[in-house]
């Protein structure tokens, strides 16, 4: 990600460990703003238009046009999974967004690989059936459902898809940036309501996993694979469990998960509480 950076940006980050940084944050006028490990700060240079703009010319690999259906959906998807999402003019058309120009803002995601982040919960907690995975935002709900395919991956044998919306699970660029097990297929830039319904007619799936839920039609989607026999392991923001569950579009969804999982940070760890499917805690560690 670094590369795409103009040079000024760059040498005003060069004491930063990007292996603890989460977010970065790069505003028109406004300072350089950095969550590394849960924790803000700011670093004192005012990021200029002309810079915004040439970072995402440079993500776009120098061909805006290329990248339209993804500057459509408000973010750009580079190597290894990191999104950067995009903010300004929005171009509307029929209330159908045509396009994203005169960039404002960036909002940069590291995603991290943490190897045996699920692995607790497979091997001594985790039987069967559908898991719904819950956390505010950049708290580890995608780093969690990556392991647990891996991990469930190398306990069972069984056929696993990923609906990859944004690249960002498994995120394949030539090849595949993340370990998300052997037996696993996946669905790359695939919307969910294409992707359950392909997934389940075509592809045979033991269990499908996908990232945030946030519409009446992602829930159809996974009532779908469940009624279907398959198993839903899915991520979904949120403070806490009665918050998730109490969302709108939730509503037709109680009853459908055999385990949740809600991701603390404390900001020196993260702490997972496991509930089952009535809501019941089972163990935090």
């Amino acid at each position: 990600m670094l590369r795409y950076l103009p040079s000024r940006i760059l040498k005003a980050l060069k004491h930063v460990n990007f292996n603890n940084v989460y977010e970065l944050r790069l505003r028109q006028n406004k300072p350089i703003s950095i969550n590394e490990n849960g924790k803000l700060y700011y670093i004192n240079t005012l990021v200029t238009h002309e810079e915004i703009e040439e970072i995402v010319y440079n993500l776009c690999k120098k061909s805006i046009y290329s990248f339209e259906e993804q500057i459509k959906r408000g973010y750009v998807t580079t190597e290894n999974g990191i999104r950067v999402g995009l903010s300004g003019e929005f171009v509307i058309n029929n209330n159908s967004v045509q396009t994203i120009k005169n960039f404002t803002s960036l909002s940069i995601r590291f995603p991290h690989q943490i190897m045996n982040f699920a692995s607790k919960f497979v091997n001594e907690i985790y039987n069967d059936g559908s898991v719904l995975v819950i956390s505010k935002s950049g708290v580890g709900k995608t780093t969690f459902i990556r392991d647990f395919s891996r991990c469930l991956n190398k306990k069972k044998n069984i056929n696993t898809i990923i609906i990859d919306e944004r690249n960002e699970i498994a995120s394949f660029n030539d090849s595949f940036s993340f370990d998300v097990g052997t037996n696993v297929d996946v669905l790359t830039y695939c919307n969910k309501n294409f992707g359950f319904n392909q997934a389940i007619r075509t592809l045979n799936p033991d269990v499908i996993i996908t990232d945030e839920l946030m519409s009446v039609e992602d829930i159809n989607g996974v009532i779908m694979a469940i009624l279907s026999g398959v198993n839903v392991t899915a991520t979904i923001h949120a403070k806490s469990l009665s918050d998730a569950l109490n969302k709108d579009f939730m509503r037709g969804a109680i009853n459908l998960f055999n385990y949740y999982v809600l991701i603390e940070n404390t900001g020196s760890n993260r702490i997972l509480t496991i509930f089952d499917g009535k809501g019941k805690e089972i163990c935090k560690y």
